[in-house]
């Protein structure tokens, strides 16, 4: 019997029901993973041939139908993916149900059920499930006097309790020591003790352990700051991490937790500081993870996304703002323009969700902003509405401690105002900007930036050499002495308007 056919026999009408609409969803894509459910005798006590069910999905039967009919059965159980990453526990229904038949007298029935649900547990490393269904099944052996058979029940019990002790053990390993939604980093000094802890599950029999350890182990490395994370053994581990998920995406994950999402922020992080910006903008599409199928999004606020939206936003206006030029969007390559406008459309996504500005006050705060930033590299109207956004964010949230990262906003909010050559509103953001953050935490390169497209600003309207001498001063002045980035954008401002000073 093949493994989607007992897979199907095993679902309870909720999650065939829900696993067959998001079958029916992708069939825009492939139309007979749905025929082929459908197809399939939902009775456990029924069984099909290859034969059988080939000629009613192809009409055909032959040695070439037959080799494709196997990949498509193949390809449509790894579609369980869906109920493995949203419903984990898609196949605990079946215990009930074996306690019902053996309850019932049925228990050769119940058994037959209870060995199909074991096969498929394996498969898909749900160990919870299993754990049950083989202490079930050894108490049924010692019944009916087959101890042997009891003692490699117990010996698979306890085989799935080690790796999911394993599993526990490098997931609470991980918050112990670092919280994922912090910005902390983890100290080279503890480093080799982390990665000796991780070490030790490598070798696991289980490929989700295996796959945590290599995920968490890269993870460290990154937070801090190891030389060795940007070695390019590093990537390529890091990408063959990423294939073997995706080639076991069926396996069950606990709930509310797909580390995935932190291999692709991991990915995104060494692709981005490595390799030149066209190479980039080439593969934008597979460095930002979505997570559409993880439903369990729609109530959370996805922190390694937004962190890889970070990276990606901040990437694309360091290298391609240029919006106080004239006709700066002729300048931009298709891909670029296709990129940031696939980035805006993902952070407008996310806004959108009911709950974001209910739940997360803060992250809707700063996914604004970025989604700002995003806006100022696009033409005027796009501009406008990053300052409309901006100005919201001020006026609506004054109530909301949001200090730490405030000057952000008054930086993209000067530059907005620069490029629609709205002088004044610059002259009143600097002065938002200076009497709202006095004595508060304040970004040296914010800082940088708005003061300087302050003074640009005043040279342009009156001309005066007094705020030559300004700019100059400011770019010396020591405070700002490491601010590599910001001087490098006001110095192509400064050469674009045609602004000569002494800058060294």
């Amino acid at each position: 019997m093949l493994l989607i056919e007992k897979v199907i026999k095993l679902l309870d009408d909720f999650h065939f029901d829900i696993f067959r609409e998001h079958v029916k969803i992708l069939n825009v894509r492939s139309y007979y993973p749905l025929v082929l459910i459908d197809v399939i005798d939902r009775d456990l006590t029924n069984s099909q041939s290859i034969e059988n069910l080939c000629k009613k999905v192809y009409s055909e039967y032959d040695e070439r139908t037959h080799k494709k009919f196997i990949q498509l059965a193949h390809y449509t159980f790894r579609l369980t993916s869906f109920l493995a990453k949203n419903y984990p526990d898609y196949l605990y229904s079946n215990i009930s149900k074996v306690q019902l038949l053996i309850n019932s007298g049925k228990s050769e029935k119940g058994i037959i059920l209870l060995e199909m649900l074991n096969e498929i547990c394996a498969k898909v490393e749900n160990r919870n499930t299993e754990l049950v269904a083989q202490q079930i099944l050894a108490q049924h052996y010692i019944l009916t006097e087959k101890r042997d058979q009891a003692v490699k029940c117990f010996d698979r019990s306890r085989w799935c309790q080690l790796q999911k002790k394993a599993e526990i053990d490098i997931i609470q390993y991980i918050h112990i020591h670092h919280a994922l939604r912090s910005s902390d980093t983890i100290s080279k000094d503890d480093l080799e003790e982390h990665l000796t802890f991780f070490a030790q599950y490598k070798d696991s029999d289980s490929f989700y352990v295996r796959f945590l350890q290599k995920c968490v182990t890269y993870f460290f490395m990154h937070l801090s700051r190891d030389r060795r994370f940007y070695s390019q053994e590093v990537f390529e581990g890091i990408l063959e991490c990423e294939k073997e998920y995706e080639k076991y995406d069926y396996v069950v994950t606990p709930f509310l937790a797909n580390y995935i999402h932190v291999l692709k922020f991991l990915k995104l992080n060494h692709f981005i500081n490595v390799v030149e910006q066209e190479e980039v903008t080439k593969q934008i599409s597979g460095l930002l993870t979505e997570g559409k199928e993880l439903l369990f999004w729609e109530s959370y606020f996805n922190m390694t996304e937004f962190s890889s939206i970070v990276i990606l936003t901040n990437f694309y206006s360091k290298n391609y703002f240029q919006s106080y030029r004239e006709n700066h969007l002729d300048d931009l390559s298709v891909d670029v323009k296709d990129n940031l406008g696939f980035l805006k459309k993902r952070c407008e996504a996310i806004l959108e969700k009911s709950q974001m500005e209910e739940k997360f006050i803060i992250r809707f705060i700063n996914l604004s902003t970025l989604y700002a930033l995003l806006l100022i590299c696009g033409d005027e109207n796009d501009i406008k509405k990053a300052t409309r956004t901006l100005e919201g964010l001020l006026i609506n949230y004054q109530q909301i401690p949001f200090y730490g990262f405030s000057d952000s906003i008054y930086a993209i909010l000067v530059l907005a105002y620069f490029c629609l050559e709205d002088f004044e509103n610059v002259y009143k953001c600097y002065r938002r900007f200076k009497k709202n953050l006095k004595d508060k935490t304040v970004t040296l390169d914010n800082d940088f930036i708005v003061q300087g497209i302050f003074l640009i600003t005043k040279w342009r309207e009156t001309q005066r050499n007094q705020y030559l001498k300004k700019i100059e001063a400011l770019f010396k002045e020591p405070t700002f002495g490491k601010l590599d980035n910001p001087k490098k954008q006001l110095v192509e401002i400064m050469n674009y308007f045609k602004i000569s000073v002494s800058i060294n």
